[in-house]
C-alpha cells in the first residue's frame, strides 16, 4: 500500500500524533475508542482555540497568538507547518468581527457579555479522517471516516453509487416496485454526453412504462434573474424544448441534474420546473396532483441538498485544505501510517449535512423526501444515500439498517409540526405541497377516507384539536388557503399536544360533522382549497370574558383565563396573539374532558370561537382551550345545535 506524504508540521502541532492502540472487543468498546481520541485531539484543536478577555489565542502551551489577524500562526504556515495554515483559515473565518458577532446575537443581553467564558462554542472542529482503509492509522487508531473525493461524480464515486444502487435493486424487498412504474406526462430525455447530436430535450411520454429519475431542489430567486429567465417550461417556449434543450441556458443545478443522470446511465429525468407548463393554471395544477405518483414511482431521486436555489449547482466541489499526520502505534513502533486532518464543515452529527440545510426546511422538499424509495443526496460535504431500507455516505457512516424511515420521518415530522413550519414561497401551496403524502394515506386506507382541508373525516374532531406552538410569532395567511378550523390556515409551527392522540386517552367526542362544502380544485381534490365550510352539530357556549394574566410563566401554552358568569372555566390558546382578546367568544365542545385523562394543561378538549359574520349561525375558529378540573360539567347542561364553521 503506498504511503501518504506526512506534511511538516512545527513542534506545537506535532502533537497531534495520538501515540496509543485501542483494544476494541464489542460495538460498546467502539465507541468509546472514538471518544477517547476525540479528547486526545481535543486538547489541541479544542481548547487551543479559545479568547481570553483579551481577545488573544491561548494554548495550553503557553503559545500566544494575536487577534484578528493570527501573525504567529501566519509566520509558522509561511515556515511550512500545513497544519498551523489550516487552523488560522479556520480561525480568521470562523472569528471575523461579522463571525463573533453572529455568535453574540444568538444570546441575550444577560448573558452576552459571558461568551467569553466558556458559554458560546469557541471552537475550530477539524475532521480525523483515514488515507486508506487497510492504514494502520485507521485499523489501529479506529478511524471510521474517509474524507470526500476531490470530485462529486469520480470514478470512485460511481463505484460507489452503482454499489448502493446494485445492493438496493438485489436485496431491499420494502425498495423494490411490484412492476416498471409508468413514465410522467412529461420527461427530459437526457440524450448522450457526446457532442451535440442527441442534446436534452422535453418529452411527451404517453405515460410509456420506463425507469426515471425525479429531482428534489430549491428554486430560490433564480427564476427572477434575467440568465434563467426562459429556464422553465412555458408556452411560449413549449415547442422549442421538445426540439432541443440549451444547457447553456439551463440552471447549474438542473443543468447538474442532467449530467449526473447520464453519469448514472439513465435516461429520462423529471423537474419541476422543466416538466410542468409554470404559466398555465391548469397544468400546474393537474402535476401537482400527481406528486405521490411521480416521487413514488421514480427510480431514484437525486437531491441538491447542498444548493440554496437552482442557480447554485451541486456537482462542484470546493477545494480543501488537508493535512497529513503521521501515525505511530504507542505499543509497537515498527507500526506507522498516516491520517489526515481535515476542514469540510462542521455538521453537529452525521446527517446534519441533509437533515440542517435550506433544502430540508421547504415546504415542497417534506413530501419529496418522504414519497421517493431512494435519494442521493449531494450535501456539502459528499454523498449521502436513503433509501427505505438503509442510509450510506461517502464518508462511510455507519447506516440505519432495517428501520422504516417513512415511518421515523413521519412520525417525528407530524408529531412535532415539522412541516407547519417549513418555508414556502406561496403561502396558497401550504396544502398542495403535502397533496402526496394525502394520497399516500388515503392509498393506505384503501379510499376509505375523505380528506378534508388537511384533516380526515374519521378522526376530525382529534383533528380539531391542533394548536400554534407559539403564538406570539404565529400569523394568519395573509391570503385565503384553508378554513380557520384547518392547520394550513396558520404561518406558524403548529402540532397536536400528546395527550389528545394518546392511545389511552377517551375517544368521548361530542362534536359531530355534518356536511362537506369545500370548493377544490377538480384536478387535484387533494390540493389547494378555495373556499368553504364544514356543518357541524356540537355545544356551543359564550364565555363572559377572556383575560390576559398579567405574569404568567413563558411555558405557559394556555395562558388566557376564560371567564363565564365571573367564574373561570379554564384556560385557552389563541392560535394568533391578539385575535379574540376583543370581541364576543364562544367554547365549542369537542371531547368529553375527564379527571382521570386531565393532564392540565396539555389537554384540550374544546375550541375557541368567534361569530364569523352577523349571522348567529356562522362559526370561525380562534384557538384552543382546556377545562379547569372543577368544571368539567360547563357544557352538560348545555344543548347541541347545528351551525357552519368556515
Amino acid at each position: 500500500m503506498p504511503k501518504a506524504t506526512v506534511d511538516k508540521l512545527c513542534r506545537f502541532c506535532q502533537q497531534v500524533e495520538p501515540r496509543y492502540r485501542v483494544q476494541v472487543s464489542s460495538e460498546e468498546e467502539i465507541f468509546k475508542a472514538r471518544d477517547i481520541l476525540a479528547d486526545r485531539l481535543g486538547v489541541f484543536y479544542n481548547r487551543t482555540i479559545d479568547f481570553t478577555s483579551k481577545r488573544t489565542y491561548q494554548s495550553p502551551e503557553d503559545r500566544f497568538d494575536l487577534y484578528p489577524d493570527f501573525p504567529a500562526f501566519k509566520a509558522s504556515a509561511q515556515d511550512g507547518c500545513k497544519l498551523c495554515k489550516l487552523l488560522r483559515e479556520a480561525l480568521l473565518e470562523r472569528y471575523s468581527d461579522e463571525g463573533i458577532q453572529r455568535g453574540e446575537d444568538e444570546y441575550d443581553d444577560t448573558i452576552k457579555k459571558d461568551w467569553l467564558k466558556g458559554i458560546w462554542d469557541k471552537k475550530v472542529r477539524l475532521t480525523l479522517a483515514k488515507v486508506d482503509t487497510r492504514d494502520p492509522a485507521a485499523l489501529h487508531g479506529n478511524i471510521p471516516l474517509r474524507l470526500p473525493n476531490v470530485e462529486a461524480l469520480s470514478s470512485e464515486n460511481m463505484r460507489l453509487i452503482f454499489g448502493w444502487m446494485d445492493t438496493c435493486e438485489r436485496e431491499h424487498e420494502k425498495c423494490r416496485p411490484e412492476k416498471v412504474p409508468r413514465l410522467p406526462k412529461r420527461v427530459i430525455d437526457v440524450g448522450s454526453a457526446e457532442g451535440e447530436d442527441n442534446p436534452p430535450r422535453l418529452l411527451e411520454t404517453n405515460r410509456a412504462p420506463a425507469q426515471y429519475v425525479a429531482l428534489s431542489h430549491c428554486w430560490g430567486s433564480w427564476q427572477n434573474r434575467s440568465k434563467y429567465k426562459h429556464a422553465r417550461l412555458l408556452k411560449a417556449n413549449y415547442r422549442d424544448y421538445l426540439d432541443a434543450l440549451s444547457l447553456q441556458d439551463v440552471p447549474p443545478t438542473l443543468k447538474d441534474a442532467i449530467i449526473a443522470v447520464r453519469s448514472l446511465k439513465l435516461r429520462y429525468l423529471w423537474i419541476d420546473a422543466l416538466c410542468i407548463i409554470q404559466d398555465s393554471e391548469s397544468d400546474w395544477a393537474e402535476q401537482s396532483g400527481q406528486m405521490y405518483d411521480i416521487y413514488e414511482s421514480s427510480y431514484l431521486t437525486i437531491v441538491a441538498t447542498k444548493a440554496q436555489s437552482s442557480g447554485d449547482g451541486f456537482l462542484h466541489r470546493p477545494h480543501r485544505s488537508v493535512v497529513t499526520i503521521p501515525y505511530n502505534d504507542e505499543f509497537d513502533p515498527t507500526v506507522e501510517g498516516q491520517f489526515y486532518l481535515s476542514r469540510f464543515g462542521e455538521p453537529r452529527s452525521s446527517w446534519d449535512s441533509v437533515d440542517a440545510v435550506s433544502w430540508n426546511t421547504r415546504g415542497w422538499t417534506f413530501q419529496e423526501r418522504l414519497l421517493s424509495k431512494r435519494l442521493l443526496h449531494f450535501s456539502a460535504n459528499g454523498l449521502y444515500w436513503e433509501c427505505r431500507t438503509t442510509d450510506r455516505s461517502e464518508l462511510n457512516h455507519s447506516g440505519r439498517e432495517n428501520y422504516n424511515r417513512t415511518k421515523w420521518l413521519l412520525a417525528k415530522s407530524l408529531t412535532q409540526g415539522r412541516y407547519s413550519v417549513r418555508d414556502l414561497t406561496y403561502e396558497t401551496d401550504a396544502l398542495p405541497a403535502v397533496s402526496g403524502l394525502a394520497q399516500l394515506f388515503q392509498r393506505v386506507h384503501a379510499g376509505s377516507d375523505e380528506y378534508i382541508g388537511g384533516l380526515w373525516r374519521h378522526d376530525f374532531m382529534r383533528g380539531l384539536l391542533w394548536m400554534t406552538k407559539n403564538s406570539s410569532t404565529a400569523r394568519k395567511q395573509s391570503v385565503y388557503c384553508a378554513p380557520s378550523w384547518s392547520w394550513a390556515s396558520v404561518r406558524g409551527e403548529c402540532d397536536w399536544p400528546s395527550r389528545t392522540i394518546d392511545e389511552h386517552c377517551r375517544d368521548d367526542f361530542t362534536g359531530q360533522i355534518l356536511a362537506v362544502h369545500l370548493d377544490v380544485l377538480v384536478e387535484n381534490p387533494m390540493g389547494a382549497v378555495r373556499g368553504g365550510f364544514v356543518n357541524m352539530r356540537g355545544r356551543i357556549r359564550p364565555l363572559s370574558q377572556v383575560v390576559k394574566p398579567v405574569e404568567w410563566g413563558a411555558f405557559l401554552r394556555f395562558r388566557y383565563n376564560l371567564i363565564c358568569d365571573d367564574e373561570l372555566v379554564g384556560n385557552g390558546s389563541f392560535d394568533v396573539d391578539g385575535h379574540g382578546e376583543d370581541g364576543e367568544v364562544w367554547m365549542l365542545q369537542i371531547q368529553v374532558q375527564k379527571p382521570f385523562d386531565c393532564y392540565k394543561p396539555y389537554h384540550p378538549s374544546a375550541l375557541l370561537l368567534r361569530k364569523a359574520t352577523s349571522s348567529n349561525n356562522r362559526f370561525e375558529r380562534l384557538g384552543i382551550a382546556v377545562l379547569e378540573d372543577e368544571k368539567l360539567d360547563f357544557f352538560d347542561h348545555c344543548p347541541f345545535r347545528e351551525f357552519e364553521f368556515v
